[in-house]
């Protein structure tokens, strides 16, 4: 996995994104960097991109902006699971 990985420097364009979802949702500042690099990344098109993270604030953000997030809290989230706590 981590040959395809691609960095996403710290630009203008990655800080903008990451100060509107500050202001859009209850994240800490490196979880609001990482959204955006995110965005970045997927041109700003997150609908059926894969976002992994184990934050649920960052979870819900990513959720809610179209990405499929994976991680613990996908699993704590489902019904039935046993982790939702």
């Amino acid at each position: 996995m981590l040959l395809a990985a691609r960095h996403i420097e710290p630009v203008e364009i990655v800080r903008e994104l990451a100060l509107a979802q500050l202001d859009r949702f209850p994240l800490k500042a490196g979880d609001a960097l990482q959204l955006a690099a995110a965005l970045v990344w997927c041109r700003q098109r997150p609908r059926g991109r894969m976002f992994i993270c184990n934050d649920r604030q960052l979870h819900s953000a990513a959720d809610e902006l179209g990405f499929e997030v994976a991680g613990r809290m996908s699993l704590a989230l489902r019904p039935g699971s046993g982790l939702l706590r």
